[in-house]
Formats: structure tokens, C-alpha cells, sequence
């Protein structure tokens, strides 16, 4: 799940740390983490964490992102060239 790339932002946003061993996780491992974590910051879990997905991606630091996650750092240069993009023809 890309948001546990930068856990910072998790910490900030939703206001829990999910505790995380330094293996890769499945996906439900990391679906379980995030829904942990929102009862920990003190917060109703409607969604499982996805209520926070919009707050989370607009707090992820990308330079860590790409550090911390291969595959988001693979996939990066795509994303900021089609942001980049869309901003152009917004102009």
C-alpha cells in the first residue's frame, strides 16, 4: 500500500505510528495496519483508513517515498510527467 511509504505521514495525518516489522507486508497486512491505526489516533474507523487517503497522499513527502518504496520510486518519473502534464494544459 503506497501510503506506508512514508510513514510520516501516517503519523501526522491519522495520528498512530502502525507498528511495522522491516519484511515486506501483503497487502492485507498492510490493510490491517492502516485499520489499526486509526482507532489508535483517536479516530471513528468507517473505512478501514481509506477515509484518510485524500489527507494521506497530500501529506506524503515523494523524496522519501521514493526512498523508502521501489516500486513508487519506479513509477515516480511516470506520475510527475503526467502531473506536470495536466498542469501545462490547465494554464
Amino acid at each position: 500500500m503506497v501510503f506506508f511509504a512514508d510513514l510520516n505521514a501516517i503519523e501526522r495525518v491519522i495520528g498512530a505510528l502502525p507498528g511495522l516489522s522491516s519484511k515486506k507486508c501483503t497487502r492485507d497486512d498492510y490493510k490491517g495496519h492502516l485499520h489499526w491505526a486509526v482507532p489508535e489516533g483517536g479516530h471513528p474507523s468507517t473505512l478501514g483508513g481509506l477515509e484518510f487517503a485524500q489527507e494521506l497522499a497530500n501529506g506524503m513527502n515523494l523524496y522519501v517515498a521514493d526512498r523508502t518504496d521501489s516500486s513508487f520510486k519506479a513509477c515516480h518519473p511516470d506520475l510527475s510527467a503526467s502531473l506536470s502534464s495536466i498542469l501545462r494544459t490547465a494554464e
